[in-house]
């Protein structure tokens, strides 16, 4: 999701819909005493884990099941539209992540994850990836999962990909797995997993044991992942594509780390080392701010430096009260402490404690996040060289929404250092509010700023149709254009 083209915007989450039904069904584990903790993991696994193991124990013969089945496509532009079916497949694919090759525009690689809805190998994340901007889309033999036959994966997904200044593409995922031997459980464990492709995602380079982070705890047949120590989660991959910076060629990552035993959830950022995939010295950034740290994005802007924003989540005067905050490095070691960007209203989802009630149609209100993203201007002959962008939605700013959800931009004019008060660029139709929300942004090489969102109509006897909408701002962020339908 970076900031190569208009496209990348728009693809970003063009198929997002957070399918309520794939997780509501799901049993609810209570690991420990830690409810952050218990959320994390019970928002990654995709399984009732005492269901699967029984179905090991009576019918050993599926672990032989193949893990991964090859993609048909349709190849099918819909008549008068821009819009073409990429992948034939009829399960459900959410998360969608999508990077395009900044030395060959027409190379584009995506992944998503798909759920299978069977509790054998409950999610791939294939690879799909374009040589020829989209008209044709070619499916990778690569898939994103641990490789190990004695290994079996319980949930995870958030696949990440980004290509650097060489067009070398890297991508990151998460796992939960168990170990066996045999039917019974020896071990469990979690993974950030890390791969790189240098032919434009058709096949990928990848080593177990070289990922982000891994941790593994034996178990002795107990399938609790309570047992973990910690667990990393919404990685986010950034690459400084800037010819005249300090940082060019560099590969930044940054993830929310939620430690069991402490209560605490930190954010770290890494940097891509040659030997190895990514220094195991990771930062931590977010400095215990708050009571709670999430949904970590980042970006290179003027002169290398790295911007790095973040949820915190804070007590003020016995109120719970959400918050952006904003760090920045220039050489991706020593980062600023946690600034304020803006506090924000929200409604009582799963990830996120409010007093606000309020459910977006059709959306669980486990999958309501702010979806929180950044976007730099990083490009020295643009107009707006060294503007930072953030977007999110949230139910209001200071105070609860009397328009529902809405999507907010604040912008920096000086590389990250201070930030002007959030402004909502989301617009009401005439016949009245809608919900607006999931936001994506981009800044593409002229400085033009791009946010896309979802936007859903008020209109319950039709399910509540939901279209995807774009808007761009010519000016440095101050003026957005009306929002462009983008779907059919």
């Amino acid at each position: 999701m970076k900031r190569f083209t208009t496209l990348t915007a728009i693809f970003v989450l063009f198929l997002m819909f957070f399918l309520s039904n794939s997780y509501s069904e799901k049993k609810e584990y209570q690991f420990t005493s830690n409810a952050q903790f218990n959320t994390v993991l019970n928002e990654k696994l995709k399984v009732d884990i005492e269901e699967l193991m029984n179905l090991i124990e009576q019918n050993p013969e599926i672990l032989v099941q193949a893990q991964n089945e090859a993609e048909k496509f349709i190849d099918n532009k819909l008549q008068g539209s821009f819009e073409k079916i990429v992948t034939s497949n009829q399960n459900p694919e959410s998360e969608l992540s999508v990077a395009i090759n900044p030395k060959d525009s027409g190379n584009m690689i995506m992944s998503v994850i798909r759920l299978s809805q069977t509790s054998i190998n409950p999610m791939t994340l294939p690879i799909f990836y374009t040589k020829n901007f989209g008209e044709n889309w070619n499916v990778s033999n690569f898939a994103l999962m641990p490789p190990k036959p004695n290994l079996l994966v319980l949930g995870g997904g958030d696949p990440m990909i980004a290509f650097d200044a060489k067009g070398i593409a890297h991508i990151t995922w998460i796992s939960l797995f168990v170990k066996l031997t045999g039917q019974k459980i020896d071990s469990i464990g979690t993974g950030m997993h890390y791969a790189f492709s240098t032919d434009g995602g058709e096949t990928w380079i990848y080593d177990f044991y070289k990922g982000i982070s891994q941790y593994s705890y034996f178990a002795n047949g107990q399938p609790n992942f309570g047992l973990l120590e910690y667990f990393d989660d919404k990685q986010w991959l950034a690459t400084d594509l800037n010819p005249q910076s300090p940082n060019f060629g560099n590969t930044f990552l940054t993830f929310t780390r939620f430690n069991q035993k402490n209560n605490s959830a930190t954010v770290l950022s890494a940097t891509l080392d040659s030997k190895k995939p990514f220094s195991s010295s990771y930062i931590d950034v977010s400095k215990s701010v708050g009571l709670a740290h999430q949904f970590t994005s980042n970006s290179f802007g003027k002169n290398g430096r790295f911007i790095i924003t973040f949820y915190g989540l804070r007590e003020i005067n016995g109120n719970k009260v959400p918050g952006i905050f904003c760090v920045y490095s220039d050489d991706g070691k020593k980062f600023t402490d946690p600034k304020l960007i803006t506090n924000f209203e929200f409604v009582n989802s799963r990830l996120i404690q409010s007093n606000n009630i309020y459910d977006i149609p059709g959306v669980d209100n486990s999958r309501v996040y702010p979806c929180i993203y950044n976007a730099a201007d990083n490009n020295p002959n643009s107009k707006f060289y060294g503007n930072v962008y953030v977007v999110w939605s949230s139910y209001g700013i200071n105070k609860p929404s009397t328009t529902k959800f809405n999507v907010y931009l604040s912008r920096s004019t000086d590389n990250g250092v201070t930030w002007l008060p959030p402004v909502e660029i989301s617009k009401e139709p005439l016949n009245g509010p809608i919900d607006q929300f999931y936001p994506s942004i981009t800044v593409n090489p002229d400085g033009i700023v791009i946010v896309a969102w979802y936007e859903q109509k008020d209109d319950p006897a039709n399910a509540y149709p939901t279209d995807y909408v774009l808007a761009f701002s010519k000016d440095g962020g101050l003026t957005f254009s009306d929002p462009i339908k983008l779907t059919q």
